[in-house]
């Protein structure tokens, strides 16, 4: 899709896609050859409805590898919530997003953070490896670290009304405290 933004360009690329599973892949990041293969057989021998992996993330040459569970809780779902914002680095039922028209909203920025936490809440299962298969890159410029003001940082306020009017009708106050991170990180 033409310079419509990300969350357009996915929307389309899931209404076409016909495979169990989806997987997002940012064009300038990367990911190990055998990413998808070892994330489905997870998936295949667990049953699992999503399978997040570890992130290693690259600034100017210097590396940070985040494990899948940054926040290492017992509760696989809290444990999604708190750790897995953005759509990558991840398997999901393409099912659970075209069923319950979990679809991104049409924001310039943080349109993922607006959607992807309730991919959980409505996964029967969630798994996880730590093993590092995507590579995030991070570029001064771009619009999430960017120094001087873009009117398009704006857009975090109704991502984050639209994740948190969501979530109280799907959960109540059962994941207040982990909204209220997703809150102060962002």
């Amino acid at each position: 899709k033409e310079n419509e933004g990300q969350g357009v360009a996915r929307n389309y690329a899931i209404k076409l896609a016909r495979g169990e599973y989806l997987t997002f892949v940012d064009s300038d990041d990367f990911v190990e050859e055998t990413m998808l293969e070892e994330l489905y057989k997870k998936a295949k021998d667990e049953s699992s409805d999503i399978v997040a992996c570890t992130k290693v993330y690259e600034v100017k040459s210097e590396t940070l590898t985040i494990s899948s569970s940054l926040f290492d809780v017992s509760d696989p779902y809290r444990k999604y919530i708190l750790n897995n914002s953005g759509p990558v680095g991840k398997i999901i039922k393409r099912e659970i997003i075209q069923n319950n028209n979990l679809y991104f909203p049409n924001l310039r920025a943080y349109e993922d953070i607006a959607i992807v936490p309730l991919w959980g809440l409505y996964a029967k299962k969630i798994s996880y490896i730590d093993k590092p298969f995507y590579y995030y890159i991070i570029h001064e410029g771009s619009t999430m670290k960017q120094l001087i003001y873009n009117e398009k940082l704006t857009h975090i306020y109704s991502s984050l009304d639209n994740l948190y009017i969501k979530f109280k009708l799907l959960s109540g106050d059962k994941y207040y405290s982990e909204l209220e991170w997703i809150y102060i990180e962002h």
